[in-house]
């Protein structure tokens, strides 16, 4: 499954106007943007902190700027009737002024669709898939330790690739190394919206049973963030609002209350 078409599409679907104006926060080199513009988009702004944000997406419906999304100084208030965050808010360090500033720039009645994984503290919070047999090695081996691992299963080409891999994956200025309740917590704080979705998904928790899990409880984490890999946050800003709104929320929040039904 494309995850990138697949959350886009399914942010458009709450949507009540046929041409919005859509925010992509996080849109890097701007594929993001790129659904949206096939969506019937008015307009589209990508933002990111990466100098190149765009770069591989021209159009002449979008433009780009860089900036972070803790401080979104050049967008005035209730700008866009889409504000959309993937994959992002993970590497974003205040989660809490990042939320706040999309709820400040999505106008009355717009949507604010955010999907962050996977968190920090999750079995494979540092993003390097090559790592599945080692949940949570991040959070209870030194880097030398990693490494040696890495090298010893030749998970990379060399040695000196495998240094670097580790470097990255635990350096704070890529990952915000933040745990999955701080998302919750943020969300909640948030005023003027009305908050159709914010949910921890969580990993099986048999994998605890892994000697990682074990050394992450015993390092004083949560089984909770621990097990929190995703946080969605799916909302709409009050203060404007039509039928056709108010029949989307409703067929939203009573499938995901079916959906809780048959889970449990």
């Amino acid at each position: 499954m494309d995850y990138n078409r697949h959350n886009a599409a399914s942010a458009w679907k709450h949507l009540t106007i046929r041409h919005p104006d859509v925010l992509v926060v996080g849109a890097n080199t701007g594929n993001d943007c790129s659904y949206f513009v096939e969506f019937g988009a008015k307009s589209v702004l990508g933002l990111d902190v990466i100098e190149e944000v765009g770069s591989e997406f021209l159009h002449p419906k979008v433009r780009y700027l860089c900036e972070s999304a803790e401080n979104m100084r050049s967008i005035a208030d209730e700008s866009f009737d889409l504000v959309y965050c993937y994959a992002t808010m993970e590497h974003v360090p205040n989660v809490e002024a990042a939320f706040s500033e999309m709820a400040r720039v999505a106008r009355k009645g717009g949507i604010i669709y955010s999907l962050a994984s996977p968190l920090w503290q999750s079995p494979g919070g540092h993003h390097m898939g090559e790592f599945v047999k080692w949940p949570w090695i991040h959070l209870v081996k030194s880097p030398d330790e990693i490494a040696e691992i890495a090298i010893n299963n030749n998970l990379y080409s060399s040695e000196e690739l495998a240094r670097a891999k580790v470097e990255y994956m635990l350096n704070p200025s890529f990952f915000n190394m933040r745990p999955s309740t701080d998302y919750i917590r943020a969300c909640a704080k948030l005023a003027g919206l009305r908050v159709l979705r914010s949910e921890i998904l969580k990993e099986d928790a048999n994998l605890l049973g892994h000697p990682f899990g074990a050394a992450a409880i015993a390092r004083g984490m949560s089984q909770e963030n621990l097990l929190g890999v995703t946080h969605q946050l799916i909302a709409r800003k009050r203060g404007s609002w039509s039928m056709a709104s108010v029949v989307l929320d409703t067929a939203y929040l009573l499938k995901q209350r079916l959906s809780r039904l048959v889970r449990h």
